[in-house]
């Protein structure tokens, strides 16, 4: 199950501010990864639908505050998360400072828990990707 988080799950960076409404909560998955999940949803009279925000490789929420800011300003809500071995999510090695999968599997895990378990209780459709 979805744990909510305080706002302040998000790293909060001096001179840019997380945008206003996040709820963060931390899901975990069958395989024990813990993942973080950020999620500004506008109310449906105002949203015209919902961003799932995928970021890349080495990437974390935070690095996307102005992308949301600007997505929220055109009416999107947004929902997005660290993949596993990224940003505060659970890492697979004793390195904290590595990420790693066995498989992309893996990966493909992460997004299907989050679209199921944040995305589908949470968003107004239509549903968009954006994706690094």
């Amino acid at each position: 199950m979805a744990q909510p988080g305080p706002h302040n799950d998000l790293v909060q960076v001096p001179g840019f501010p997380a945008p206003p409404g996040a709820v963060v909560e931390w899901i975990t998955l069958g395989d024990g990864v813990k993942l973080r999940t950020a999620r500004w949803i506008l109310p449906d009279a105002d949203a015209h639908g919902t961003i799932l925000l995928c970021q890349g490789r080495t990437e974390f929420i935070e690095k996307y505050y102005e992308v949301i800011g600007e997505l929220l300003a055109r009416g999107l809500s947004v929902v997005t998360f660290d993949w596993r071995g990224q940003g505060l999510s659970s890492r697979q090695t004793s390195d904290p400072r590595k990420g790693h999968v066995a498989d992309f599997s893996e990966f493909d895990a992460d997004i299907a828990a989050v679209v199921s378990r944040v995305l589908n209780e949470h968003g107004t459709k239509p549903y968009y990707a954006l994706a690094h």
